[in-house]
């Protein structure tokens, strides 16, 4: 790398750590309570939602009961949900926490079947939330005064502890960037749920990371009609194939979502080699070693 091409990356660095340290200090917290966990195991499976996901486990969920699972949105709306047991839970879009008015009327399904999925928990499960988000809610419920409906803090289920993680984001020095991500002082990118989950179950200090689920090839799904509006298929593995939805924005800003997910994946590949397989027989992320759940549990070649 050149002088000319070095200073611009140190300066937009720098500009990147300005930046954060203004999000840290409005939305952060200096104690994430995810530090308080101290796995015993060495290994952990985050499971996305991906159609794919059905296929790869289905030889190997006995297995996977007996593994640090994590699990993230509507998965627990789903009988795998309670057959694996996940030790860990994500959320991360704020329509789950009722800080933000519902989208549609699927949005208002799919929170309402989640808390009802919460409340059946009948094993020790970690909830994990963003802090800020925490606090939003938690700070709204009290001005109510009454457990706010229509959020996953309107319950109390004993089995079901809420911890918090930060959710500052940032992209930063190599070095840098490996002790921030390693302690939940910032995260990469919040803009999807398994970057969240992963950047997690790395600051929980996890030597294997194992990654199931992650198709990530939403663009597959998009599609603009001849008034130029933007559809979305939506699928998941207990849900393969759905109708398409409005989304309420450009083709252009979509893209940008996209393309920000498979930077914060590069990203933590980079800073983390080694750290992160994904095992999904079908996947677009392009970050991390590719593995076959038969290499971990019944020996084998790589993907």
């Amino acid at each position: 790398m050149n002088l000319k091409a070095s200073t611009k990356l140190f300066v937009k660095n720098l500009w990147q750590l300005f930046w954060w340290t203004q999000q840290y200090l409005r939305f952060g917290t200096f104690s994430p309570s995810i530090r308080s966990i101290k796995p015993t195991a060495n290994r952990v499976f985050v499971l996305g939602n991906g159609p794919s996901l059905a296929k790869d486990i289905a030889k190997y969920t006995e297995q996977l009961v007996h593994e640090d699972i994590l699990m993230v949105n509507q998965a627990l709306d789903s009988s795998l949900g309670f057959e694996l047991k996940p030790r860990y839970y994500v959320l991360m879009d704020p329509v789950y926490f009722g800080t933000l008015p519902y989208r549609d009327e699927n949005f208002v399904r799919d929170v309402s079947n989640l808390i009802k999925a919460l409340d059946r928990v009948d094993w020790k499960m970690k909830l994990f939330v963003p802090y800020h988000e925490y606090k939003r809610a938690q700070n709204k419920i009290d001005r109510l005064n009454n457990n706010q409906q229509g959020n996953i803090f309107s319950y109390l289920n004993p089995n079901v502890e809420i911890l918090t993680f930060n959710s500052a984001e940032l992209y930063t020095f190599k070095s840098l960037a490996r002790v921030m991500y390693g302690h939940n002082i910032a995260i990469p990118s919040g803009i999807n749920v398994l970057i969240v989950a992963l950047s997690c179950m790395i600051a929980l200090g996890y030597e294997h990371i194992y990654l199931l689920g992650a198709d990530s090839d939403w663009h597959k799904n998009l599609e603009v009609d001849s008034h130029n509006k933007v559809f979305v298929k939506d699928t998941h593995f207990y849900q393969e194939t759905s109708d398409a939805s409005y989304v309420p924005y450009t083709l252009t800003f979509i893209m940008q979502c996209i393309a920000e997910a498979f930077k914060a994946y590069q990203e933590l590949g980079k800073v983390f080699p080694q750290k992160i397989s994904n095992c999904s027989s079908s996947s677009m992320i392009d970050a991390f070693p590719r593995l076959s759940l038969e290499s971990i549990f019944g020996g084998g070649a790589s993907l």
